[in-house]
């Protein structure tokens, strides 16, 4: 298994490492050569004797359209773990690609989005990079913790999008984009704020 790559919260990473099961170590993989920028969110394949890594979020503060090839001793192709689908995606719709939609039985549209090879991330082509995990409240609620804001949101279909900032302590209604039906207002993103009455972008 090989790891490259991530976001520490401080900066976006250019290294990793590999695992070897049958010793149970790790080994470093190397800095030496053209080694890539560091990256978040990119794309990741074995080929069978080298991994392929391509695209992500940089430093730079752009989405990169460039990649590289690690270099690995051969071995059995690993067999992926797939990122968890959660129960609040009920009812989405596989569109190729790795790409889902997901509207809600209340008829609410969630949007389009893929699963990241890094568990329990996602990429909404409205929210931006988002990452997920249960909220265990009875209603399939969820949290998300936004890359883009900073902000931890909790929501559920019934209120989607309808949701509650923790950093703001307020209900947020997220603003749909009137040119897209099933979209949602991006690059800014726009809320309506309920505890002040006014709109605010994050």
């Amino acid at each position: 298994m090989i790891v490259w790559g991530g976001f520490d919260f401080v900066g976006f990473l250019n290294t990793g490492g590999r695992y070897t099961p049958s010793a149970d170590t790790w080994t470093a993989t190397s800095t030496t050569g053209a080694v890539p920028e560091g990256e978040f969110g990119h794309s990741a394949v074995w080929s069978g004797s080298e991994m392929i890594i391509w695209g992500g979020n940089s430093n730079s503060g752009r989405l990169q359209s460039t990649g590289g090839r690690y270099c690995a001793p051969a071995g059995p192709t690993p067999t992926p773990t797939p990122a968890p689908h959660p129960a609040f995606f009920t009812g989405e719709t596989a569109l190729g690609g790795g790409f889902y939609y997901l509207q809600f039985a209340n008829g609410t549209p969630f949007g389009y989005y893929s699963y990241l090879p890094a568990q329990n991330f996602i990429y909404h082509l409205d929210l931006g990079f988002e990452y997920f995990f249960d909220a265990n409240d009875g209603h399939s609620g969820i949290y998300f913790y936004d890359f883009m804001s900073n902000h931890f949101f909790y929501t559920s279909p019934s209120t989607f999008p309808y949701l509650y900032d923790f950093s703001l302590n307020a209900w947020l209604y997220y603003l749909p984009d009137a040119n897209n039906p099933g979209r949602y207002s991006h690059n800014p993103r726009w809320f309506y704020n309920f505890a002040t009455g006014q709109w605010i972008n994050l």
